[in-house]
């Protein structure tokens, strides 16, 4: 156990080390670093009239108010930011270093290979812009909506957040396996990639057998459904259970197929 823990801090120092050299880099380029924030804000702004245009119809769904709604839009948005700012690239450069043998060098260092292949570049430009706006937009419904602001509502929403983004890193890194097999891989990202729009809405939209899918079998909705119905009161102790237990299952997945697609690479120097 004391190992365990002793890599987990190894690696968050890491993780900080990278996160502050990857920041000091952009800032090399200021330029570009501000184009991509402003393009990535303006797709934000897209993603907002949408929001707006459902806010102003005053629909409600299943029972959810339109302010309520905004709070599964707030919460999309943070855990897409982390996602695009944390894993995205990451994701995308990964099938470029298996292709390329790239992955050679990496192997030997005494770190985790899948570590340094998924955590390696953070964006801080995807990462800004929308994390904040779903910051805003939740404590807006927090207020708005009269909810309760109590250490085990705050705690219990961050947890299954949390949850929500090991589970959207696990979904949408296990295509990338396919990576060791595969020559071309980019459409399979893409597609995977758009799954995760899904949970801007509550699920309650879709049917009852789509829902069950996406909860148990492909755990989509348990990303950012999950925190926002906790919040509201309307997430049973099972599915609260289930949020953990989905995490760890597709982890113990991923890693067990990870091990096992390395096994088979075959290097630049084969």
């Amino acid at each position: 156990m004391k190992a365990v823990f002793y890599n987990i801090k190894k690696h968050l120092v890491i993780l900080k080390m990278f996160t502050k050299n990857y920041l000091i880099s952009q800032m090399e380029y200021k330029c570009s670093f501000f184009t991509y924030l402003i393009v990535e804000t303006i797709v934000l702004l897209s993603k907002l009239l949408y929001v707006g245009v459902t806010y102003n119809t005053g629909i409600t769904v299943n029972g959810l108010k339109p302010e309520e709604i905004l709070l599964f839009n707030g919460t999309f948005f943070i855990v897409s930011g982390v996602y695009g700012g944390f894993f995205m690239l990451n994701f995308s450069n990964f099938r470029t270093k298996v292709k390329n043998g790239d992955l050679d060098l990496l192997m030997v260092k005494p770190v985790s290979l899948q570590f340094m292949c998924t955590l390696s570049t953070v964006e801080f430009a995807v990462l800004i812009p929308n994390v904040g706006t779903g910051i805003v937009m939740v404590c807006y419904v927090w207020n708005v909506c009269q909810l309760q602001v109590s250490v085990f509502n705050i705690l219990g929403y961050l947890f299954l957040i949390l949850c929500g983004i090991v589970i959207v890193y696990n979904i949408l890194f296990l295509p990338q396996l396919l990576s060791f097999k595969l020559i071309e891989t980019n459409s399979l990202f893409k597609i995977t990639s758009s799954l995760s729009n899904f949970n801007m809405m509550p699920m309650h939209i879709y049917p009852e057998i789509m829902k069950r899918i996406g909860i148990f079998i492909f755990p989509i909705f348990v990303v950012t459904n999950f925190p926002s119905m906790f919040i509201l009161g309307k997430l049973n102790i099972w599915y609260v259970l289930w949020s953990p237990v989905a995490a760890i299952l597709l982890t113990v997945l991923v890693r067990l197929l990870w091990k096992k697609s390395v096994k088979g690479y075959s290097s630049a120097m084969n």
